[in-house]
């Protein structure tokens, strides 16, 4: 099983130019939880605005067909 540290050891030298890009990457997994985290209430949001926008609609639409 190869870990970090050991990895580390065998790993061959970045070049200065890439060196931000191995920063970023590094911090992936991270960005993965916190996407984790929000996308579930994303999709909250968007079901009750979605139906609280619907039935809004429908009640207008149903007093406008319904006025004589």
């Amino acid at each position: 099983m190869l870990n970090r540290r050991a990895a580390r050891r065998i790993a061959l030298p970045v070049e200065p130019s890439q060196q931000r890009l191995v920063e970023v990457l590094s911090f992936l997994p991270f960005l993965t939880v916190v996407f984790a985290a929000f996308v579930p209430l994303a999709a909250t949001l968007y079901l009750a605005v979605s139906t609280t926008w619907t039935l809004a609609e429908r009640s207008l639409v149903r007093r406008a067909l319904l006025t004589p």
